[in-house]
C-alpha cells in the first residue's frame, strides 16, 4: 500500500510524506521545516539557512534547485509526483 504524497512548498511535487516533517525534496532539495506562502518571504535560519521559501521557489524556477549548492543532488520529478 503506497503512501500518499503531499506536495513540496518549493516546487509544487508530491515527494512529502508528512507537512512539516523536515522532509527533503528530492526534487528541488528544499527542506520542509513548516514554511508556506503566509511566511515566504521570511528567513528561518532552519536546515534551509539563509534561504526564505520565496528565494528558494525562485531559484527553483530559474536552475532546478532551490539552492545552486544542491544542483549535485536534485532529480527531475518521477510521473506520479506531478
Amino acid at each position: 500500500l503506497l503512501m500518499a504524497l503531499i506536495r513540496c512548498m518549493c516546487c509544487g511535487y508530491k515527494t512529502l510524506g508528512a507537512p512539516a516533517s523536515m522532509g527533503l525534496c528530492p526534487v528541488c532539495w528544499w527542506d520542509d521545516d513548516g514554511q508556506d506562502d503566509s511566511d515566504a518571504y521570511v528567513v528561518r535560519n532552519t536546515a534551509n539557512g539563509s534561504l526564505s521559501l520565496a528565494q528558494a521557489r525562485q531559484n527553483y524556477q530559474q536552475i532546478g534547485a532551490s539552492d545552486v549548492r544542491f544542483l549535485q543532488h536534485v532529480r527531475v520529478p518521477l510521473p506520479e509526483e506531478f
